[in-house]
């Protein structure tokens, strides 16, 4: 769904340069997959294989306590939650990531 939604919003968005694009997820062994190069059953293989033939995309982990996805996923209150409005406090800032 990801490289879905960059392929989607890079068309919407043609004729402004993007330097980078970032997609982050909170499974380590998705993020294994997608930077590995194993052996997967049909299904995985198409998609990691769809994910992979985007090189210009880097992936990156975020942890399920800084993840807003979470949140909401989860059953939590997301009024006065700044986690859900703001996401985490170093993502404006790559040099603090993880």
């Amino acid at each position: 769904m990801a490289v879905n939604l960059l392929e989607n919003v890079g068309e919407a968005l043609q004729g402004f340069p993007l330097i980078n694009k970032y997609c982050w997820l909170d499974s380590s062994a998705a993020l294994h997959c997608i930077r590995g190069n194993g052996e997967y059953k049909q299904f995985l293989a198409n998609r990691v294989y769809k994910i992979q033939s985007h090189s210009e995309v880097t992936w990156r982990h975020v942890g399920t306590n800084e993840n807003p996805a979470d949140i909401g996923s989860r059953g939590g209150v997301i009024q006065d939650n700044q986690l859900w409005w703001n996401g985490p406090e170093w993502l404006p800032n790559p040099n603090r990531w993880p």
